[in-house]
């Protein structure tokens, strides 16, 4: 049962916010969860929520992976990464996405809070449903949209696959050569596949 009433807002207010969320997005899945249902799961005012975070991504992301620093701009935003990733030139794309993830997951901490993550959707729906509902949604159909020129959710599924791959060999199975590579390194090997997912011609198939 939710809590009732509006608590005092305080040092656990942040991490109420958060396990509220948790037990939110778990129920109701990412896509029929509002900031505002997170609210009043954790008893508080809409207001103290958006104070925290910067939208329902950025919530979501914090809740199920945790808190990443940006190397001393502040906590990770999951909106200013695919902004990051988007800015420039169509026919680089796929190398901007492949280095920024790399990059992002390399951080220190970073790759044991990846793994858990990739750990619990793998082991249920729980929390399978409302992580590929928030990958979808927030990553990679954006992403995608901005450069495909046929099949966008076809091109949005194997663009996962590349990411999910990366992903699994570099910090699941360790790979020794996936992981002695620096993420420039391994990003120009593999990028080009990525690319090809989301511009290339995909020839007969299907037609979503």
């Amino acid at each position: 049962m939710s809590p009732r009433g509006r608590r005092p807002t305080g040092a656990d207010a942040r991490g109420d916010i958060l396990s509220a969320a948790r037990r939110a997005f778990a129920r109701s899945g990412y896509a029929r969860t509002s900031m505002r249902a997170v609210a009043r799961e954790a008893g508080v005012d809409p207001a103290l929520v958006h104070h925290y975070f910067d939208g329902k991504s950025d919530l979501f992301f914090h809740a199920i992976i945790g808190d990443i620093e940006n190397e001393g701009e502040g906590r990770i935003n999951p909106a200013a990464i695919v902004r990051s990733i988007t800015a420039g030139p169509p026919d680089e794309l796929g190398y901007r996405w492949t280095v920024g993830f790399l990059r992002l997951w390399d951080r220190p901490g970073a790759a044991d809070r990846l793994v858990s993550m990739i750990g619990a959707v793998a082991s249920g729906d729980e929390v399978r449903e409302p992580v590929m509902q928030f990958l979808q949604e927030e990553v990679f159909t954006p992403i995608v949209a901005q450069v495909a020129p046929d099949r966008p959710e076809l091109r949005s599924q194997l663009a996962a696959s590349h990411v999910i791959g990366l992903a699994i060999t570099r910090y699941v199975a360790r790979l020794p050569h996936i992981v002695a590579m620096t993420a420039e390194e391994l990003s120009a090997f593999t990028s080009g596949n990525l690319q090809h997912y989301l511009t290339g011609d995909l020839g007969a198939g299907s037609t979503s």
